[in-house]
């Protein structure tokens, strides 16, 4: 009696095998793509964290929130970060009236030098105190104006026209400027025919300006005879001036969309994440029902074989 020796498909069997390692580092890949987005989350809750809390410090920092003298104004204009101004007085005033406020209620407010202004250049000091605070010190430079103070004999800037017209005797200006670039300080020209008399330009720097208006330049002028201040008010605009290289255009515009692409991809996209898992889920289940129709046939095919 012969036995009928049955034979396998390996083949199947490897099919089978390799599918289900496909399943296997499907599954893998999904776990990983939810662990990321977990971790990704906490870390964006502890910045956040991080965020309150430095918040929660700055307030231990102590300023003004506004400060105001009476019948003049203040060079440059008020900034709770700007610390020293300037201001010019007739030579008779021997007071003034100054009203500020802290960023912080019940705050000590003290201010020296306002009492007796008789001096030519004369400081005025506001202090800011109050316990688990930073103290802060503001100074005004009140100068008495002389008739026979120091002034200039000319003033310019490069690229921008000044209104009014350059005079001695006027004090402030406004000038439009354009810009193309980064932004950089002005070139300024000022002289003085006097050569006792030294020339200080304040507020041109690339931390005090910016694009727009209330950019304020103050000109302080000083020598033996006392100190005179210009002001200039600059407001400046860039110039939005595109230039397109036609033979790289497609480059350019494939460059722009890919770096749109990978911001997105830096924000949190949850959903996004979610749908990508449900889809790959999907498809696993897919693979897997095949599988199993593939084995029921197979299954069939081995019992007509035995019989």
């Amino acid at each position: 009696m012969q036995r009928k020796i049955k034979r396998i498909d390996t083949n199947n069997i490897d099919i089978n095998k390799i599918n289900v390692r496909k399943i296997e580092t499907i599954f893998i890949l999904v776990i990983m793509l939810l662990s990321l987005n977990f971790f990704k989350g906490s870390y964006a809750a502890k910045s956040k964290l991080i965020t309150k809390e430095e918040a929660e410090n700055s307030k231990k920092i102590l300023e003004l929130e506004s400060l105001n003298v009476e019948n003049y104004e203040l060079y440059p204009k008020f900034n709770s970060n700007t610390t020293t101004y300037y201001l010019t007085i007739p030579k008779t005033l021997k007071k003034l009236n100054i009203s500020c406020n802290a960023n912080v209620e019940d705050a000590t407010i003290k201010i020296t030098g306002n009492k007796s202004l008789t001096k030519t250049e004369n400081l005025i000091q506001i202090s800011l105190s109050k316990e688990g605070y930073e103290s802060r010190i503001y100074e005004i430079y009140a100068s008495k104006k002389e008739n026979n103070g120091p002034k200039l004999s000319s003033l310019s800037i490069e690229n921008g026209e000044m209104t009014p017209t350059f005079n001695a005797d006027r004090y402030y200006y406004t000038v439009n400027v354009n810009y193309s670039g980064e932004l950089k300080p002005l070139n300024i020209y000022a002289e003085t025919a006097d050569s006792d008399t030294t020339i200080e330009i304040l507020g041109n720097t690339t931390d005090n300006l910016t694009e727009g208006d209330n950019n304020i330049i103050t000109i302080l002028l000083k020598n033996s005879e006392g100190t005179t201040i210009y002001q200039i008010d600059a407001i400046i605009q860039k110039n939005n001036i595109i230039e397109v290289n036609k033979s790289n255009n497609a480059i350019n515009m494939i460059s722009d969309t890919m770096d749109k692409a990978g911001e997105l991809l830096k924000e949190d996209k949850i959903p996004l994440i979610v749908a990508s898992a449900i889809v790959i889920l999907i498809i696993i289940i897919l693979v897997s029902i095949n599988i199993k129709k593939r084995k029921v046939k197979e299954n069939r095919q081995k019992m007509k074989d035995r019989i």
